[in-house]
Order: C-alpha cells, then structure tokens, then sequence
C-alpha cells in the first residue's frame, strides 16, 4: 500500500484489548537473552534487527550489544571508558543500510562509527549545536540527525558523512514540542517523523518535509495553543517549571513516543495522563480496514513495551517482575533467573 495522504481514524482509549485479544498475531515466540558479565542489559533503550542479528542499547548502562536471532551474546560495539575510541554515554545509534557499519551519536556531539565485529573505524565532530540525540540514514553516505533543541537551531540536519559537511539542515521549532526523542521511523524505505504533541505525520526528504497523515484522538487531542502561550514566555527556569508541572498535573491530553511502521499498520505509543502515572497506550491503526486497536497489555498483568518492528513482527521486551505472569498465559517454561536479560518476544503478525 503506497505512502499517500491519509488520515488515521480516532483510537478508543476507554475500549482497550491485549495484544493476544486484538486478533493482530498468531503467535508469540520468546527469546532468552544469554546474560553474563558482558551481556547485562538493565534497560532497553532502543532495537533493531538485521540479517537475524539483534542490536540493543542499554539505557542505564549505556553501550551496544549484540545477539543472535535465538539469543545468543555475540559482542559489544565498542566500550565504555574514557580512554581512546571509548565512551562513556551513547544516546542512540544507525545502521548504515549499504555498509556493515554502525553509528553512534555521543555526547558532546561526536559521531562514532564502527563496524559490526566491533573495530572502532572513526569519531568526527558533528557541525556546533546544543544536542544530537539520534541518527537515521538516508542513504549510505547522509545521515538524518535529529537534536531536542529550541527554535533558535534547526532540529533536522542533513550530514553527508565522507564529506563532514551538513548539506541541508531544518525544523525550528521551540524546545517543548521538539523533545529529546526522536520519531524518526521508516515505512516502505521511506523515513518518517513524529511529534510528541502535534498530530501530523511527516515525509522527511532532502528538499522537503511534507505531512502525509495526522492521527485524530478525538478528545485526547492536545490543546496546540497552550504551546503558543508557552512560546511567549522566554527560556527560563520558569518556563521549564511550568511546563513541567503542567505535565505532571496532566493540564497536557497526551505525548507521542516511539513510532513503529509496516505496510499494513502505523503504530504509536501514547502516554495518556499526569507525567509519572501515565497510562501508555499501543495505538494499532490498520491502513487495510481503516480500524484501530488500542493496547496497554500483551497478555493479562504483563504491560507491552514495543521496541522494534518489520513486516513480520513486532519485538517488545517483559520486564522481569510480570515473566511469570507472560509464562503462564503462553505456557513457556523459561530457565530465567531474577538478575538476568530481559526476556524479548516476538510477536507475529497474522497474514
């Protein structure tokens, strides 16, 4: 189904289904992460999958680790330290889709690129901005860079990586509806992006960024002119106290998180409430018969926490407190201890 202007029909928030109940999958597979003192893991921060190999960046403990399509450890992407080619934080990283590679973004704004076996090829600077907080590439040789920043620094920058020039850069929009994550996500070799508060879905390209979609929550639409208002006041420790504690009172309906995408199904991870009681809610539209499904669980007493997904599956991970609860609905019988790997799932898709 081609990428064209359409609009995604309202969620029902108060009607909500478990993934098993949605009727989406057929089956849900389990993979044990092999866990050592090279392999913890404590939180997911983000996935990815290529050729059978999963890649995952840890939150707290922040490095990349490899593993193998059943779970095995493979190895790490480098290593933390402060020594030479080392670092200490990474906030995400890029598959390169014509190299064996993989890159970095690090504090400071630096770029790290090494290959898949792990050897450190290169570190640049990246062009002077406040923040970069993600990547997603182009092609093989432009980099999207994507940086939470004000409206005085565009948000977008296009970097052809050989050159170590920025060939376009855009987006200036003020800090709060930026945020720190990125919602860059793919659909169809296409990259497209997000916001946490605005409804409209983009077309990033090298000349333009054009809307294609807007997701319509009815009720739960976030009020754009408290934004405006916001806007008025100058960056202060009082703007970012009052939009803070506007969150936490739950004065904003909703915030956009990640963003998944297939042929068939756009998805988005929508917390809904007061910052740090929020509901999140796993919003499935299907492009093919025009419904969408609204999911907090996978199974009963086991949250869904989404990390990746393709046209096959979806890949979500269960936390260590809610596994006998998932293995007892799915009838694993898993040799998991309490300090070990998150346990992942994979999620099928019905044809």
């Amino acid at each position: 189904m081609p990428i064209a202007k359409w609009k995604l029909c309202v969620p029902d928030l108060t009607q909500t289904e478990t993934a098993v109940e949605s009727g989406l999958f057929d089956r849900f597979e389990p993979i044990v992460l092999e866990t050592n003192d090279s392999s913890l893991i404590t939180i997911i921060e983000k996935a990815e999958i290529r050729n059978d190999t999963i890649f995952i960046l840890d939150r707290k403990n922040p490095r990349l680790l490899l593993f193998d399509s059943t779970g095995n450890f493979l190895r790490n992407i480098g290593s933390v330290g402060d020594g030479p080619n080392q670092y200490t934080h990474c906030y995400s990283f890029a598959l390169n889709p014509e190299k064996n590679e993989v890159a970095m973004i690090i504090p400071f704004g630096f770029l790290y690129t090494y290959d898949l076996q792990g050897k450190f090829i290169e570190n640049r600077k990246l062009p002077a901005k406040p923040s970069y907080h993600d990547a997603k590439w182009l092609n093989k040789d432009t980099l999207i860079l994507w940086s939470g920043v004000s409206a005085a620094y565009p948000a977008i920058t296009f970097l052809n990586v050989p050159s170590d020039k920025p060939v376009r850069s855009m987006w200036h929009r003020q800090h709060e509806l930026n945020g720190s994550i990125s919602s860059f996500f793919e659909v169809e070799g296409k990259i497209l992006l997000g916001s946490p508060y605005s409804n409209e879905i983009y077309s990033v390209g090298m000349d333009s960024i054009i809307p294609i979609a807007a997701w319509d929550f009815g009720e739960y639409n976030v009020d754009m002119s408290y934004f405006a208002e916001l806007d008025k006041m100058k960056p202060s420790r009082e703007r970012y106290e009052k939009y803070r504690d506007d969150n936490r009172a739950g004065k904003i309906a909703h915030r956009k998180l990640e963003h998944f995408g297939n042929k068939r199904y756009m998805v988005v991870n929508v917390a809904v409430g007061p910052l740090g009681k929020s509901t999140f809610y796993k919003v499935f539209y299907d492009r093919k018969d025009k419904q969408s499904h609204s999911i907090v669980y996978l199974t009963d007493g086991v949250r869904l926490m989404p990390v990746f997904m393709n046209e096959e599956f979806m890949l979500a991970y269960i936390r260590d407190y809610e596994l006998d609860a998932c293995q007892e609905a799915f009838g694993w019988d898993l040799d998991v201890a309490d300090d070990d790997n998150p346990v992942l799932v994979k999620m099928y898709f019905k044809k």
